[in-house]
């Protein structure tokens, strides 16, 4: 406790051993922040265009809304046609803070104002998650799966002061912090040698602003590495803040043995005919400790038949691995040694 005390008074935060946000006060997104949706902005002249959207009959949405309606996917309550400020969102989960927009051929000439409405949504703690039109009517279930990783419910977290800043931290808050500085390259980097029989200091963070952006970024990590919450999508400031996929596909059928694995052009076959496409080569390749979990994974079922979850499972463990990538080199945009 006397380290805890120390990193309190050195960030002026106090430390609670629960903190669970109050009833009604905000729900904790996958990333970690928490989102005040109680009072979401809402413009009353797009009521009746909503309506108009519900009833329009696009086969897409209809085919989602068939399988998230009534609570079907884990309970949670989705609303379609939802208007949020002077927008109107696909569909909308106020547990989870969760927007589904799913994209057809119009909104390729519409990418500036997407990309705008995207930002103004993320800005009041929303999630935002693009699914492609053709992949809801091709794979819905893969779709489901893919809305699946990216719910969740609120958890540990420390609650937001009125002024939306965050003045008390939990136990929950150090673990992510600490996670988030043992995945920073730079630190590894720093201290390889160290690392090779024991951990070194985990250094005490430098004020409020980067103890919280660490906290958020080793929570991602957190989820991402249980299958929590391994997103789908994610917003990419290097190509225009346009949403880019993680979607892993499976689009040939056969009999689903594993034979040789390998991988050729962002594909990673299991065998002559059948593979796994958008695998990005750096999840194939990615090393945690002394193996690579996307090849290691497949050759420990060679000569196995995979089932759907056996498939599912790979596709979100390629996911996690391109989704650890990202997340570990936003530490070390945050992270001073």
């Amino acid at each position: 406790m006397q380290i805890v005390g120390a990193i309190a008074q050195g960030l002026g935060l106090s430390f609670t051993p629960e903190k669970i946000p109050l009833q009604n006060e905000g729900v904790a997104r996958s990333d970690g922040v928490v989102a005040k949706l109680n009072d979401l902005p809402y413009n009353p002249a797009l009521k009746e265009r909503a309506r108009e959207l519900r009833k329009a009959g696009n086969l897409s949405e209809v085919l989602f809304w068939n399988a998230v309606k009534n609570k079907q996917l884990n309970g949670l309550d989705f609303d379609r046609q939802r208007v949020i400020g002077n927008y109107i969102v696909d569909f909308y989960c106020h547990e989870c803070a969760l927007i589904v927009e799913i994209d057809g051929s119009t909104h390729d000439d519409k990418q500036e104002y997407d990309a705008q409405r995207d930002v103004f949504l993320k800005g009041l703690g929303l999630n935002v998650l693009h699914v492609q039109d053709i992949e809801v009517k091709k794979s819905l279930s893969g779709v489901i799966e893919l809305v699946k990783l990216n719910t969740t419910t609120p958890s540990l977290r420390a609650t937001p002061s009125t002024e939306g800043e965050l003045k008390t931290f939990a136990p929950i808050d150090l673990l992510d912090y600490i996670y988030a500085v043992l995945h920073s390259p730079r630190y590894r980097e720093t201290y390889k040698e160290f690392l090779k029989i024991d951990f070194p200091r985990v250094p005490y963070p430098k004020n409020a602003a980067i103890f919280w952006q660490l906290v958020a970024l080793g929570g991602q990590l957190r989820q991402t590495h249980l299958l929590e919450a391994c997103p789908a999508t994610r917003m990419d400031t290097g190509s225009q803040g346009m949403p880019i996929s993680y979607a892993i596909n499976y689009p040939v059928g056969g009999n689903n043995v594993v034979d040789k694995p390998s991988f050729d052009a962002g594909k990673v076959y299991i065998n002559a005919t059948q593979y796994f496409e958008n695998v990005p080569e750096l999840a194939w390749n990615f090393y945690i400790g002394g193996y690579q979990p996307a090849q290691k994974w497949l050759k420990d079922r060679k000569g196995r038949t995979l089932n759907y979850e056996d498939i599912a499972h790979y596709q979100k463990i390629i996911a996690a691995l391109a989704e650890t990538d990202r997340l570990m080199r936003a530490v070390d945009a945050v992270f001073e040694v």
